[in-house]
């Protein structure tokens, strides 16, 4: 009680006391700190830490996290889907949204804005979810370096996605590339 009472003539700010209530979120009941009345940029930090104990005292509807923020706290719940809809999915970028479903594959497709992704993006979340090869947008490798037109062709057999490569025309392959292309898929590249 006495450890209380000092604290609280100070006016702490919840950012110079995050490590405290990332490691012992319940201290935060010693501060004069009201979770109905704090900022956005607050609940943020204090969301980001993943804690359960914060999920009940502070209003997800209260506050609009930007695209960071949303983010940081997915990945403190380790991206749970109940939390991704409270937060601002919508404002998430394409690579936010290609780690999202790098963790948790096909689940969050419906949720999540896959329009987004650009051709790193897909390449990125190709690599370790080939699965999602069915969702891919092939357009967002018609423009852009060729290179990962190459590399998203040589990743797969099946589908054939040769033609990603054949309809931007050979003349802007890379010596790598070709040598990519002539190791993978030499059938078709050897002819050009």
């Amino acid at each position: 009680d006495k450890i209380k009472k000092s604290i609280q003539q100070y006016e702490y700010k919840i950012k110079d006391l995050r490590f405290l209530f990332m490691r012992r979120p319940e201290f935060i009941e010693l501060f004069p700190i009201d979770l109905d009345k704090v900022n956005t940029i607050d609940a943020a930090i204090l969301l980001a830490f993943g804690s359960d104990y914060f999920l009940d005292k502070i209003d997800f509807s209260k506050h609009t996290f930007n695209f960071r923020e949303s983010m940081n706290i997915i990945q403190g719940y380790k991206y749970d889907r109940s939390i991704i809809e409270k937060v601002n999915y919508k404002s998430l970028k394409g690579y936010q949204v290609s780690e999202i479903l790098i963790q948790t594959g096909e689940r969050d497709v419906d949720l999540l804005d896959i329009s987004t992704l650009n051709n790193i993006d897909w390449i990125n979340l190709l690599e370790v979810r080939p699965e999602m090869i069915k969702y891919c947008d092939y357009s967002k490798f018609m423009s852009g370096d060729i290179f990962y037109s190459i590399k998203l062709c040589c990743m797969f057999d099946s589908p054939d996605l040769s033609h990603l490569v054949l309809e931007r025309g050979v003349t802007n392959i890379s010596p790598l590339g070709w040598e990519m292309l002539l190791i993978k898929k030499p059938e078709i590249f050897l002819a050009h």
